[in-house]
């Protein structure tokens, strides 16, 4: 069945082929039902549709198609027929016909010898299923194309062998993220060529590979949809496509391409990044799209991403070559450029104009470009304690031998003494990652407590404390417009991870001080506390993450935090872990029911050694140990308090059988406080 009535055609209203770079476009689409004898005329149909435009180039990674919603059932069913000359045979029916059958014998007359054995004839059944089946649209790779047919608006390259590379932009090397510059005025080149009254080109520094992802664009009465957005900078054939859906279930498709391109088109070509010591030619393609010749000049500059230094000292052959060039044709000038060692992050500008006509044009395209040393740091540290008075002799055995040396390929970066007089302070440091934990399990939940709590904390105990953070507070941390590239900045930072040391350090601190804003800090304890309370299963323990079973490790955990708080002298509202007391001491009562039914099992195995010494389990131990911490708010009773005894007695015979060193020192802090 064609299922025809479940289909919708998607049309469009506006639609413009080909466009130029960086301009606001507006498209129009129709949804329409398509007539049918049993769903009628065709019609404007209420409907849903997601949209995307996308450089066509990445086709060529991997194909991307949208099926339809029509998944409908399709009779699968086959049947087979064979005879042969066995004993026996059994045969088959598959699909929906299988469903109602009953099995039935059927005999056959045997044929005497001599034709060998009798031939037996026979009908069997399967129970099975149907099958759905999935209306799928051609991909746009797949269909033919008349040979010499072209999409009306394409544009046509004509090139020597040498420049096919530079003529797919599906073999064009990715550029890195941009950082938009365009309003620096710093480079000297600039501001000769205000001096001399050249107009500067506008350029294009927007490589987005996405022009947009609409998911949810919905129709109006009439059927009729309004695309609105603003193309990238980028220079290429972009792939439309859409999927439309309404209530009923029919669906339908809409595959077009539309083409970005100017008269005049200038697009360098770079490596992803670079190396120092490396000596690479960097091809620029310049294209005539227009239909008369076209003449003029291309010029590529180099700059030092963060200071905007002129850095065309890199580039050892012509910084500007001319181009002459027919009607719809292209070409590729080179541009040979040497990295030095030290070199930082560049930004390559690479400007076409034409001379010598009335109509002046000109195109531009501005993009960074890492540049990577071609060192290896190797760190050597050494931990050095020095009391009061005391004075120490350290050597740095690596960096004394690398002296006596004198080798020249390697290269000393830095040596850095590191003093703190309380090493709380790299404690201190490390607070902000348990606030900063975002996921959503109840024990990170806790740790963000823990650390707000503790930071409440420190901040009242001395004056002097809160003046230091107050001072790092005011440290200014915001990014440069270079650092807000998040490409560059992982490359950068792979491969050279001692570039932000200093950077990362005082980021740090200010992290720090704002983790001690005493107004803050009140706020998130509250709001842990009272979301803590919420997450509580009835049984009054906390799950791993909220709507689970309770996990005796994360409620130990919580207990046991809030009674080391309490501790080190941490004012924090006790009424949470002491409502969760009951829920310990029945897991103590457990521990102890637990291990007699074991000792009477080793005891009927023969097992003398396991039937006389019970050991506790590490959650029992755990158990005992977030216990302790409240015995003098509310010891145990009854049979609580018999088993919290008897879990004493046996830590205390056979503590050396645990297994874990954790569980040991957990058992120990029981006993002393017990």
């Amino acid at each position: 069945m064609p299922w025809t009535d479940k289909k919708l055609s998607v049309q469009w209203e506006q639609f413009t082929r080909r466009l130029e770079p960086a301009t606001e476009q507006v498209w129009q689409a129709t949804i329409r039902t398509e007539a049918d004898p049993l769903a009628g005329p065709a019609r404007a149909a209420l409907a849903e549709m997601t949209a995307t435009l996308y450089d066509q180039s990445l086709d060529a990674l991997a194909s991307h198609q949208w099926p339809t919603l029509a998944l409908f059932a399709r009779d699968s069913s086959r049947w087979q027929l064979r005879f042969t000359n066995s004993a026996s045979a059994m045969r088959q029916i598959y699909g929906s016909w299988a469903r109602d059958h009953q099995s039935v014998r059927i005999s056959y007359h045997q044929f005497r010898r001599p034709f060998g054995s009798p031939v037996n004839g026979g009908f069997g059944g399967m129970l099975g299923g149907g099958g759905m089946a999935r209306m799928r649209s051609m991909p746009a790779a797949s269909m033919a194309v008349p040979e010499g047919a072209m999409a009306k608006g394409a544009v046509a390259f004509a090139a020597s062998d040498e420049m096919m590379m530079a003529d797919t932009s599906a073999d064009r090397e990715a550029t890195v993220n941009s950082v938009a510059q365009k309003e620096t005025e710093s480079s000297r080149e600039e501001k000769n060529q205000r001096g001399n009254g050249a107009v500067s080109p506008p350029l294009r520094s927007n490589m987005a590979e996405t022009a947009f992802f609409m998911p949810t664009v919905t129709s109006n009465k009439a059927g009729s949809v309004t695309l609105e957005f603003v193309l990238p900078d980028t220079l290429t054939t972009w792939q439309f496509k859409a999927l439309a859906h309404d209530k009923q279930m029919r669906s339908g498709n809409l595959l077009d391409t539309c083409v970005t391109s100017k008269d005049l088109m200038v697009e360098p070509m770079p490596p992803r990044f670079l190396r120092e010591g490396d000596t690479v030619q960097i091809p620029v393609k310049v294209s005539n799209t227009s239909s008369g010749r076209m003449s003029g000049t291309v010029r590529f500059a180099l700059f030092d991403a963060r200071t905007n230094d002129n850095r065309d000292v890199l580039i050892k052959n012509a910084k500007e070559q001319s181009f002459d060039l027919p009607a719809g044709s292209s070409e590729a000038v080179f541009f040979t450029v040497s990295i030095t060692d030290g070199t930082d992050v560049l930004r390559y500008r690479a400007t076409g104009t034409t001379t010598g006509s009335a109509r002046r044009l000109s195109d531009g395209e501005e993009a960074t470009l890492p540049v990577l040393p071609r060192k290896v740091l190797v760190t050597e540290t050494i931990p050095v304690t020095v009391r009061g008075g005391e004075q120490r002799t350290v050597i740095l055995e690596k960096l004394l031998e690398n002296k006596q040396k004198g080798s020249s390929a390697i290269q000393n970066e830095s040596l850095a003494i590191q003093a703190v007089s309380n090493p709380a302070w790299y404690a201190v440091m490390a607070l902000p990652y348990l606030m900063e934990r975002n996921d959503e399990s109840v024990d990170a939940l806790f740790y963000r407590l823990y650390a707000n709590a503790y930071a409440k904390h420190l901040v009242t105990s001395d004056p002097r404390i809160e003046k230091i953070f107050e001072q790092w507070r005011g440290t200014n941390t915001l990014k440069s417009q270079l650092e807000n590239n998040e490409v560059l900045v992982k490359t950068l930072l792979a491969e050279t991870p001692w570039v932000r040391d200093a950077t990362s350090e005082t980021e740090a601190r200010a992290r720090v001080a704002n983790l001690f804003d005493e107004s803050r800090v009140r706020s998130e304890v509250s709001s842990a506390i009272e979301r803590l309370q919420s997450l509580r299963n009835p049984d009054g323990g906390w799950p791993w993450f909220p709507g689970g079973r309770s996990s005796d490790t994360i409620t130990l955990s919580i207990v046991s935090g809030f009674g080391r708080l309490r501790a080190n002298g941490v004012n924090i509202d006790m009424t949470l872990p002491q409502s969760t007391l009951p829920w310990i001491d029945a897991r103590l009562i457990e521990e102890k029911r637990l291990a007699e039914q074991r000792q009477e099992r080793a005891h009927k195995a023969g097992n003398l050694a396991l039937a006389s010494e019970p050991v506790l389990t590490q959650l029992g131990v755990f158990a005992l140990y977030a216990r302790s911490f409240f015995l003098a708010d509310a010891p145990p009773a009854g049979e609580a308090a018999e088993a919290h005894a008897w879990c004493m007695r046996v830590g205390q015979k056979s503590w050396t059988e645990l297994s874990h060193n954790r569980s040991q020192g957990q058992l120990a802090i029981a006993l002393f406080r017990g």
